[in-house]
């Protein structure tokens, strides 16, 4: 996987149902970074998060690297601004 700097452009997609009860990945709407994802996603509900994926290029990040990341200085540093 690349290096991601948390302020980089990524998109956000979260499993649920469709219309038709159908599970599908829908993309969640707005201008999301690597660090903003990160923040929203672990803000959910904890039985939640899995739902939740961050795609960068051809690149995946689900909520289990979310929350090791969470945990680096690298992301306090981030958050810090």
């Amino acid at each position: 996987m690349p290096e991601l700097a948390f302020n980089s452009t990524v998109t956000l997609w979260r499993l649920a149902a469709d219309h038709g009860g159908v599970i599908r990945s829908l993309l969640q709407q707005g201008d999301w970074t690597f660090g903003t994802a990160i923040t929203h996603v672990l803000g959910q509900p904890g039985d939640e998060q899995w739902r939740f994926a961050v795609v960068h290029g051809t690149f995946a990040i689900d909520h289990l690297d979310m929350q090791r990341l969470a945990g680096t200085s690298g992301f306090e540093q981030w958050q810090r601004g």
